[in-house]
Protein backbone atom coordinates (compact mmCIF):
# COMPACT_ATOMS: atom_id res chain seq x y z
CA UNK A 1 0.00 0.00 0.00
CA UNK A 2 1.35 3.77 -0.72
CA UNK A 3 1.88 5.79 1.71
CA UNK A 4 -0.43 8.48 -0.14
CA UNK A 5 -3.12 5.91 1.31
CA UNK A 6 -2.45 6.70 4.87
CA UNK A 7 -2.62 11.01 4.04
CA UNK A 8 -6.84 11.16 3.05
CA UNK A 9 -10.07 10.14 4.31
CA UNK A 10 -13.67 10.38 2.65
CA UNK A 11 -15.57 13.80 2.94
CA UNK A 12 -19.28 14.36 2.79
CA UNK A 13 -20.20 17.91 1.57
CA UNK A 14 -18.10 20.67 3.50
CA UNK A 15 -19.95 23.25 2.96
CA UNK A 16 -23.58 21.99 3.67
CA UNK A 17 -23.00 18.56 5.45
CA UNK A 18 -24.79 16.54 2.56
CA UNK A 19 -23.78 13.23 2.12
CA UNK A 20 -21.58 12.53 -0.56
CA UNK A 21 -23.96 10.03 -2.09
CA UNK A 22 -25.92 13.28 -2.78
CA UNK A 23 -23.46 14.54 -5.07
CA UNK A 24 -22.37 13.97 -8.62
CA UNK A 25 -18.71 12.63 -10.36
CA UNK A 26 -17.60 15.58 -12.25
CA UNK A 27 -13.57 14.62 -12.95
CA UNK A 28 -10.55 13.03 -11.45
CA UNK A 29 -7.21 14.25 -10.92
CA UNK A 30 -4.12 12.44 -10.15
CA UNK A 31 -2.10 13.56 -6.65
CA UNK A 32 1.22 12.31 -5.76
CA UNK A 33 2.10 9.84 -8.36
CA UNK A 34 -0.76 7.62 -8.60
CA UNK A 35 -3.57 8.70 -6.29
CA UNK A 36 -7.20 9.14 -7.96
CA UNK A 37 -8.87 11.94 -6.46
CA UNK A 38 -12.54 12.42 -7.09
CA UNK A 39 -14.30 15.50 -7.23
CA UNK A 40 -17.93 15.93 -7.04
CA UNK A 41 -20.77 18.18 -7.47
CA UNK A 42 -22.95 18.51 -3.85
CA UNK A 43 -26.47 18.26 -5.76
CA UNK A 44 -27.99 20.61 -2.58
CA UNK A 45 -25.68 23.25 -2.29
CA UNK A 46 -23.50 23.43 -5.46
CA UNK A 47 -20.10 23.48 -4.51
CA UNK A 48 -17.53 21.05 -5.97
CA UNK A 49 -15.17 18.89 -3.54
CA UNK A 50 -12.91 16.41 -3.21
CA UNK A 51 -13.89 13.02 -2.38
CA UNK A 52 -11.24 12.16 -0.27
CA UNK A 53 -9.62 15.52 2.15
CA UNK A 54 -6.09 15.07 3.35
CA UNK A 55 -6.11 14.20 7.26
CA UNK A 56 -4.89 17.32 10.09
CA UNK A 57 -1.77 15.70 10.27
CA UNK A 58 -1.35 16.18 6.34
CA UNK A 59 -2.25 19.50 6.47
CA UNK A 60 -0.32 20.37 9.56
CA UNK A 61 3.03 19.17 7.43
CA UNK A 62 1.45 20.80 4.27
CA UNK A 63 1.26 24.20 5.90
CA UNK A 64 4.14 24.00 7.01
CA UNK A 65 6.62 27.80 7.65
CA UNK A 66 8.10 26.71 4.26
CA UNK A 67 4.50 26.96 2.75
CA UNK A 68 4.69 29.54 -0.33
CA UNK A 69 1.83 31.80 0.88
CA UNK A 70 3.81 32.15 4.46
CA UNK A 71 7.03 33.46 2.10
CA UNK A 72 8.02 37.04 3.60
CA UNK A 73 10.44 36.91 0.17
CA UNK A 74 8.83 38.96 -2.20
CA UNK A 75 7.02 40.93 0.62
CA UNK A 76 6.94 44.27 -1.74
CA UNK A 77 5.65 42.88 -4.70
CA UNK A 78 2.79 40.47 -2.68
CA UNK A 79 1.90 44.04 -1.16
CA UNK A 80 1.66 45.48 -4.69
CA UNK A 81 -0.53 42.78 -6.04
CA UNK A 82 -3.46 43.40 -3.51
CA UNK A 83 -3.97 47.07 -4.44
CA UNK A 84 -5.96 46.27 -6.90
CA UNK A 85 -7.94 43.43 -5.34
CA UNK A 86 -8.50 46.23 -1.74
CA UNK A 87 -9.44 48.79 -4.66
CA UNK A 88 -12.83 46.79 -5.77
CA UNK A 89 -14.03 46.77 -2.17
CA UNK A 90 -17.15 48.85 -2.77
CA UNK A 91 -16.33 50.57 0.67
CA UNK A 92 -13.17 51.86 1.44
CA UNK A 93 -13.03 53.16 5.45
CA UNK A 94 -13.30 50.42 8.56
CA UNK A 95 -12.26 47.71 10.28
CA UNK A 96 -10.96 45.05 7.87
CA UNK A 97 -10.09 41.69 8.55
CA UNK A 98 -8.24 39.72 5.98
CA UNK A 99 -8.72 35.79 6.96
CA UNK A 100 -5.79 33.43 5.96
CA UNK A 101 -3.89 36.02 5.27
CA UNK A 102 -0.84 34.24 4.77
CA UNK A 103 2.28 36.87 4.61
CA UNK A 104 -0.14 39.51 5.77
CA UNK A 105 0.59 41.51 2.56
CA UNK A 106 -2.81 41.72 1.91
CA UNK A 107 -3.28 42.98 5.49
CA UNK A 108 -0.46 45.60 4.98
CA UNK A 109 -1.94 47.05 1.76
CA UNK A 110 -5.41 47.48 3.35
CA UNK A 111 -3.86 49.57 5.86
CA UNK A 112 -1.71 51.51 3.17
CA UNK A 113 -5.51 52.19 1.49
CA UNK A 114 -6.40 53.51 4.89
CA UNK A 115 -8.23 50.48 6.16
CA UNK A 116 -7.81 49.94 10.02
CA UNK A 117 -6.87 46.50 8.69
CA UNK A 118 -6.20 42.77 10.96
CA UNK A 119 -4.92 39.65 9.71
CA UNK A 120 -5.65 36.15 10.73
CA UNK A 121 -4.47 32.58 9.95
CA UNK A 122 -5.36 29.73 11.24
CA UNK A 123 -1.70 27.66 10.69
CA UNK A 124 1.46 30.17 10.57
CA UNK A 125 2.15 34.19 10.86
CA UNK A 126 4.55 36.15 10.39
CA UNK A 127 7.27 37.14 13.34
CA UNK A 128 5.20 38.39 16.47
CA UNK A 129 7.07 42.12 16.12
CA UNK A 130 5.42 42.33 12.30
CA UNK A 131 2.54 44.52 11.88
CA UNK A 132 2.45 44.33 15.99
CA UNK A 133 -1.54 43.70 17.51
CA UNK A 134 -2.90 43.35 14.04
CA UNK A 135 -2.24 39.61 13.82
CA UNK A 136 -3.73 36.27 14.69
CA UNK A 137 -3.78 32.97 14.19
CA UNK A 138 -7.60 31.42 15.07
CA UNK A 139 -9.33 28.26 13.49
CA UNK A 140 -12.76 29.85 12.15
CA UNK A 141 -13.86 26.12 11.96
CA UNK A 142 -13.64 25.76 16.10
CA UNK A 143 -13.28 29.39 17.18
CA UNK A 144 -16.46 32.23 17.32
CA UNK A 145 -13.97 34.49 17.03
CA UNK A 146 -15.68 37.19 19.07
CA UNK A 147 -12.71 38.61 20.90
CA UNK A 148 -11.83 40.09 17.51
CA UNK A 149 -14.70 42.60 17.31
CA UNK A 150 -16.43 43.30 14.53
CA UNK A 151 -15.61 44.21 11.04
CA UNK A 152 -16.91 46.75 8.71
CA UNK A 153 -15.44 44.34 5.57
CA UNK A 154 -14.35 40.61 5.95
CA UNK A 155 -11.72 39.25 2.72
CA UNK A 156 -10.70 35.79 1.90
CA UNK A 157 -8.53 35.47 -0.41
CA UNK A 158 -7.29 32.92 -2.01
CA UNK A 159 -8.55 31.22 1.16
CA UNK A 160 -12.30 29.30 0.90
CA UNK A 161 -10.49 26.64 -1.35
CA UNK A 162 -8.57 25.49 1.68
CA UNK A 163 -11.23 25.30 3.89
CA UNK A 164 -12.19 21.76 5.57
CA UNK A 165 -15.02 23.26 7.71
CA UNK A 166 -16.67 25.62 5.21
CA UNK A 167 -19.71 25.69 6.99
CA UNK A 168 -18.84 26.39 10.52
CA UNK A 169 -15.94 28.70 8.86
CA UNK A 170 -18.59 30.57 7.54
CA UNK A 171 -20.45 31.03 10.16
CA UNK A 172 -18.10 32.06 12.77
CA UNK A 173 -17.02 34.85 10.49
CA UNK A 174 -19.77 36.06 9.10
CA UNK A 175 -21.37 36.28 12.87
CA UNK A 176 -18.33 39.21 13.75
CA UNK A 177 -19.62 40.96 10.38
CA UNK A 178 -21.56 44.34 11.05
CA UNK A 179 -24.71 44.55 9.73
CA UNK A 180 -24.67 46.37 6.01
CA UNK A 181 -21.04 44.85 5.94
CA UNK A 182 -19.43 43.56 3.13
CA UNK A 183 -17.57 39.99 2.85
CA UNK A 184 -15.10 39.34 0.06
CA UNK A 185 -13.99 36.46 -1.12
CA UNK A 186 -12.28 34.83 -4.44
CA UNK A 187 -12.54 30.86 -5.18
CA UNK A 188 -11.46 28.78 -8.03
CA UNK A 189 -14.49 28.14 -10.39
CA UNK A 190 -16.66 25.06 -10.46
CA UNK A 191 -18.40 26.05 -13.24
CA UNK A 192 -15.02 27.84 -15.09
CA UNK A 193 -14.17 26.34 -18.87
CA UNK A 194 -11.14 25.13 -17.59
CA UNK A 195 -13.18 22.82 -14.91
CA UNK A 196 -15.89 21.90 -17.18
CA UNK A 197 -13.02 20.87 -20.27
CA UNK A 198 -9.86 19.92 -18.84
CA UNK A 199 -10.91 19.38 -15.40
CA UNK A 200 -7.70 16.41 -14.98
CA UNK A 201 -6.04 19.09 -15.79
CA UNK A 202 -6.65 22.45 -14.24
CA UNK A 203 -3.77 23.49 -12.18
CA UNK A 204 -6.67 25.10 -9.70
CA UNK A 205 -7.43 21.40 -9.04
CA UNK A 206 -4.62 19.21 -8.98
CA UNK A 207 -3.15 21.18 -5.87
CA UNK A 208 -3.55 18.52 -2.75
CA UNK A 209 -4.50 21.88 -0.52
CA UNK A 210 -7.50 22.92 -2.57
CA UNK A 211 -10.21 20.78 -1.39
CA UNK A 212 -13.09 22.59 -2.94
CA UNK A 213 -14.27 24.83 -5.56
CA UNK A 214 -17.08 27.25 -5.61
CA UNK A 215 -19.87 27.75 -8.23
CA UNK A 216 -22.75 30.99 -8.10
CA UNK A 217 -25.35 28.20 -6.95
CA UNK A 218 -22.77 27.56 -3.73
CA UNK A 219 -22.67 31.26 -3.40
CA UNK A 220 -26.41 31.42 -3.43
CA UNK A 221 -26.84 29.00 -0.58
CA UNK A 222 -24.43 30.93 1.62
CA UNK A 223 -26.35 33.83 1.05
CA UNK A 224 -29.67 32.11 1.66
CA UNK A 225 -28.16 30.48 5.30
CA UNK A 226 -26.69 33.23 6.58
CA UNK A 227 -28.41 36.65 5.66
CA UNK A 228 -26.42 37.71 2.80
CA UNK A 229 -26.93 39.36 -0.68
CA UNK A 230 -24.83 39.52 -3.57
CA UNK A 231 -23.21 42.93 -4.06
CA UNK A 232 -21.16 42.01 -7.23
CA UNK A 233 -19.34 39.00 -8.72
CA UNK A 234 -16.53 39.22 -11.12
CA UNK A 235 -15.03 36.23 -13.32
CA UNK A 236 -10.82 36.49 -13.38
CA UNK A 237 -8.28 34.69 -13.00
CA UNK A 238 -6.29 32.49 -15.87
CA UNK A 239 -7.98 32.80 -18.95
CA UNK A 240 -8.51 29.34 -20.71
CA UNK A 241 -6.72 27.39 -21.72
CA UNK A 242 -3.48 28.60 -19.88
CA UNK A 243 -5.45 27.58 -16.45
CA UNK A 244 -3.99 23.88 -16.88
CA UNK A 245 -1.11 22.27 -15.88
CA UNK A 246 0.80 19.10 -16.83
CA UNK A 247 3.14 18.77 -13.71
CA UNK A 248 1.97 16.48 -11.01
CA UNK A 249 3.35 16.78 -6.86
CA UNK A 250 5.17 13.72 -5.87
CA UNK A 251 4.68 12.41 -1.74
CA UNK A 252 7.89 10.60 -0.66
CA UNK A 253 8.26 8.97 2.90
CA UNK A 254 11.46 10.52 4.83
CA UNK A 255 12.89 9.75 7.96
CA UNK A 256 10.45 9.91 10.89
CA UNK A 257 7.86 8.74 8.59
CA UNK A 258 7.33 12.41 7.34
CA UNK A 259 6.40 13.43 4.24
CA UNK A 260 7.55 15.80 1.22
CA UNK A 261 5.39 17.38 -0.70
CA UNK A 262 7.78 19.96 -2.83
CA UNK A 263 9.06 17.42 -5.60
CA UNK A 264 7.66 17.52 -9.24
CA UNK A 265 8.00 15.82 -12.19
CA UNK A 266 6.44 15.85 -15.72
CA UNK A 267 3.54 13.49 -16.55
CA UNK A 268 3.51 14.53 -20.49
CA UNK A 269 5.69 16.26 -23.00
CA UNK A 270 4.09 18.23 -25.56
CA UNK A 271 4.99 21.27 -27.31
CA UNK A 272 1.54 22.60 -26.90
CA UNK A 273 1.04 22.07 -23.09
CA UNK A 274 4.81 23.20 -22.10
CA UNK A 275 4.36 26.57 -23.53
CA UNK A 276 0.85 26.98 -21.53
CA UNK A 277 2.71 25.68 -18.39
CA UNK A 278 5.10 28.14 -18.94
CA UNK A 279 3.11 30.99 -19.93
CA UNK A 280 0.72 30.29 -17.26
CA UNK A 281 2.85 31.71 -14.59
CA UNK A 282 2.52 35.31 -15.51
CA UNK A 283 -0.66 36.23 -14.20
CA UNK A 284 0.66 39.54 -14.38
CA UNK A 285 0.10 39.53 -17.86
CA UNK A 286 -3.22 38.58 -17.39
CA UNK A 287 -4.47 41.06 -14.62
CA UNK A 288 -4.16 43.57 -17.65
CA UNK A 289 -6.79 42.37 -19.13
CA UNK A 290 -9.29 41.50 -16.50
CA UNK A 291 -12.34 43.44 -18.00
CA UNK A 292 -11.83 41.30 -21.38
CA UNK A 293 -11.84 37.49 -19.27
CA UNK A 294 -14.67 38.67 -16.93
CA UNK A 295 -16.72 39.94 -20.14
CA UNK A 296 -15.83 36.52 -22.42
CA UNK A 297 -16.17 34.70 -18.79
CA UNK A 298 -13.23 32.32 -19.75
CA UNK A 299 -10.87 32.82 -16.21
CA UNK A 300 -10.82 29.93 -13.69
CA UNK A 301 -11.50 31.76 -10.80
CA UNK A 302 -15.00 34.03 -9.16
CA UNK A 303 -15.17 37.10 -6.82
CA UNK A 304 -17.85 38.08 -5.05
CA UNK A 305 -19.18 40.66 -2.55
CA UNK A 306 -21.58 39.95 -0.27
CA UNK A 307 -23.57 41.97 2.20
CA UNK A 308 -24.95 41.22 5.56
CA UNK A 309 -28.84 41.97 4.83
CA UNK A 310 -29.75 44.52 7.88
CA UNK A 311 -32.75 42.71 10.42
CA UNK A 312 -32.42 39.78 8.55
CA UNK A 313 -32.81 37.87 12.11
CA UNK A 314 -35.68 39.85 12.78
CA UNK A 315 -37.53 39.63 9.88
Amino acid sequence: MKIVDNYFEKQSCPLCETDSTNSRSRYFVIQYDSFRNEIRECLNCGLHFKKNFPTEDYLIALYGAGYSHYSMDNFADDVQSFYPRIDRIQTQTGRLLDYGCGNAASVKAALNRGFDAYGNDPFVLPSKNFLSGRLFSLDAAKHRLRELGEFDVISMWATVEHLVDSRNTFSNIISILKEDAILVFNSPYGSSLAARLKGGSWHMARISEHLQFHTRKSIKYICKMHGLELSSSRICGSPFPFGLNYTQEVMKNTKGDKISINEKKKITFKLSNFILAKVSKYLMFFRKFSWFISILRIGDHIEVQLTKIKDYEKA
